[in-house]
């Protein structure tokens, strides 16, 4: 099977797991409590556009950042008549320059820059015979640079495959509100990730486990209770997303 007809199933198959009506629903149900008509959101690593999609209906603005040359291509077409979206096709990372996007055209939501040790460990732990199986040199610039253009967002979504703690070394002013991806199984990465968000300030965290996109506890832990969480985490269990949000001063 070619590259370009591998691509194309994993396109479709991204659609119909981003684009189904509970997913949608879960979604607004998620971010209507805080993000308020007027708010300012990165999307980083927008892959289709879900959580774009969902800012826009809910009177956000949005910056969409998506280095994929094929899911650019998609999101320009689905947002073309959105002029409260600017897209960007562009990785971020922790300098301006240039680096490999490893893109797996039957799942491109793991398309990454990261390196092959992690891309074996992906490919180890998932269901199916995942590969990647093409480049594309992209240009990189950072969420400094960014927040320089469009001012401070509100919230700030990063999910680009192990390239969060590249991402926040690019990162020079503290956020009110954003999430990164974590996997149990890979705790260096988390820990490198709370360790430079308190660089920049004094957090708050949550979790929201796999896409069920709902908080998972009643209370926000500090820095040192969520890298206590990620230190006794059972590597085998659910994955998912760590919420920070500035403490009240």
């Amino acid at each position: 099977m070619g590259f370009e007809l591998k691509q194309e199933i994993g396109m479709l198959r991204s659609r119909m797991i981003y684009n189904n009506p509970v997913k949608k629903l879960r979604l607004h149900r998620f971010y209507r409590s805080w993000i308020q008509p007027g708010y300012l959101c990165f999307d980083i690593g927008a892959h289709i556009g879900a959580q774009s999609a969902t800012w826009l209906k809910l009177g956000a603005n949005v910056i969409a950042v998506e280095p994929n040359p094929r899911l650019f291509s998609y999101l320009k077409k689905r947002f073309r008549n959105k002029p409260q979206i600017h897209l960007h096709q562009e990785a971020i990372g922790e300098k301006p320059g240039k680096l490999a996007l490893h893109i797996s055209s039957i799942a491109p939501t793991v398309s990454t820059m990261a390196d092959a040790d992690w891309r074996t460990t992906i490919h180890d732990r998932s269901s199916f015979d995942v590969q990647w199986d093409r480049q594309h040199i992209a240009e990189v610039i950072t969420l400094q640079q960014l927040i320089d253009q469009y001012g401070v967002p509100d919230f700030i979504k990063l999910d680009v495959e192990d390239f969060e703690y590249p991402a926040l070394l690019g990162l020079q002013t503290a956020v009110p509100f954003l999430s990164f991806e974590y996997f149990s199984y890979l705790k260096e990465q988390s820990t490198r990730c709370i360790h430079r968000l308190e660089t920049l300030g004094s957090y708050q965290y949550n979790v929201s486990f796999r896409e069920y996109f709902e908080l998972s506890f009643d209370q926000w832990m500090s820095a040192t209770e969520i890298l206590q969480w990620v230190s006794e985490r059972d590597p085998d269990a659910f994955s998912g997303d760590i919420y920070a949000r500035l403490a009240a001063k």
